[in-house]
């Protein structure tokens, strides 16, 4: 999937075709959806992969694949994306601001032992049907008292059932970033897998978080945003995405700004001065509330081998 790069005008047009977004005062107003919808069902793909594909319209794509969590009250935050960050989001990526097109897929994580719909996945897209898709995840709010959630699917989702033209074709890594409170479990077994991607899914033995971590690097720049704001998990949810992540790890005070911590991210990855950056951002809480975030944050080299389960700059576990 592709399309044309999308602009702040394309972003306008559709907010204004689509008032009940702006509107809305819950969530459900918006994510109508009650179960999971077969476009977004993982058994359901199309080949089994999700593609980003370079087109006449955006021949330099690069892959970026952004995961909310959706349990309990995580689902506020795809609604608050969707319904303020989005626009702010396109704003400080448009134009060319990355050096490249960007195809963005998203997903909706929940817990492979308590939902229905642990993981959800839309096409890779550049323009506003990515707000389509958005707009179609079942929001199941559910989880589980097991001290985690199932953000390691989609590093499997993302070493297996992913075909992206930045990799294959320039051996540029796409970008995922996962948004939540909680903590990974501890991986991922033969009939979890199964459930979610399919009874026919070629998956011969359980694979642990670091294990799936490591094959998901082989393509993909990984990135987490901790909001710990509910004060959910106290230091021991941090403290485990640095052991996982390292450096390329940011705890977020406010979830009104994910969407500037998103663009945040998508350009340091590119090379550009983090002061540059923080100056885009308008709001002046926002740009507090961003350059505190992103103290001791560090960018992927581009290139950057993996070697017996380590990369510069991270302490993996």
């Amino acid at each position: 999937m592709g399309g044309s790069p999308t602009t702040s005008e394309h972003v306008s047009s559709y907010y204004q075709a689509n008032r009940s977004i702006t509107r809305a005062t819950s969530a459900r107003e918006v994510f109508k959806s009650s179960s999971l919808n077969d476009l977004l069902d993982p058994a359901k793909l199309k080949n089994g992969f999700r593609e980003s594909c370079d087109s006449v319209d955006s021949p330099n794509s690069r892959a970026v694949a952004i995961g909310f969590d959706d349990t309990g009250s995580m689902g506020r935050i795809p609604f608050s994306f969707i319904q303020e960050g989005f626009p702010r989001f396109i704003k400080m990526i448009q134009g060319g601001a990355l050096g490249y097109d960007p195809h963005i897929l998203f997903a909706a994580i929940g817990d492979a032992y308590c939902d229905d719909a642990p993981l959800e996945v839309s096409q890779f897209e550049a323009d506003t049907r990515m707000l389509d898709q958005l707009r179609l995840f079942y929001l199941e709010g559910g989880g589980g008292g097991n001290d985690g959630e199932s953000y390691e699917i989609p590093w499997y989702f993302l070493a297996k059932h992913t075909k992206i033209d930045c990799f294959n074709k320039r051996g540029e890594k796409g970008i995922y970033i996962s948004v939540g409170d909680d903590k990974p479990h501890d991986g991922i077994n033969t009939s979890t897998a199964k459930k979610i991607f399919g009874r026919n899914e070629s998956i011969e033995r359980s694979y642990k978080t670091t294990e799936l971590r490591d094959m998901a690097l082989e393509k993909w720049n990984l990135f987490h945003i901790i909001l710990p704001e509910d004060g959910y998990g106290s230091d021991r949810v941090p403290e485990t995405w640095r052991k996982y992540l390292g450096t390329h790890v940011i705890s977020l005070e406010d979830h009104r700004y994910v969407a500037e911590a998103l663009a945040t991210i998508l350009k340091l990855q590119n090379g550009f001065d983090r002061d540059e950056v923080f100056d885009m951002i308008e709001d002046a809480r926002a740009k507090k509330v961003i350059r505190q975030a992103f103290k001791g944050f560090e960018i992927y080299k581009d290139g950057e081998a993996i070697k017996s389960g380590k990369a510069a700059g991270v302490e993996f576990i």
